[in-house]
């Protein structure tokens, strides 16, 4: 299994951090002991790791460089096309509700 990375294993890591801090540090006290433990050590500090560099050679606010924006030129396609159809769409249920209120079909 590949290492995870992102939330995952932001998250994986702060699960262990607080495991870690949850197990008692000092030897299993008895029941018998006279001195119980107060406290507990505080759990380690959790360090923010910086971001990463952004490469010299990307595209606007994307993290895509330029040949990764080339290999993804189907989406602007895909995108304009949706776009089309959702334009053909509107314009065919505006000219139903029209023929529908013309015709007198459907609630009064």
């Amino acid at each position: 299994m590949g290492r995870r990375v992102g939330k995952a294993a932001e998250r994986s890591r702060r699960r262990k951090v607080q495991r870690a801090a949850a197990r008692p540090a000092g030897p299993p006290s008895s029941a018998a002991s006279a001195t119980p433990q107060l406290s507990s050590p505080a759990p380690p500090p959790i360090v923010a790791r910086p971001a990463r560099p952004i490469p010299g050679n990307v595209i606007g606010i994307s993290r895509l460089t330029e040949r990764a924006a080339a290999e993804y030129h189907y989406v602007l396609r895909d995108l304009r096309n949706i776009g089309v159809l959702v334009g053909l769409m509107a314009v065919v249920m505006a000219a139903a509700v029209v023929a529908f209120n013309l015709a007198g079909i459907g609630p009064h």
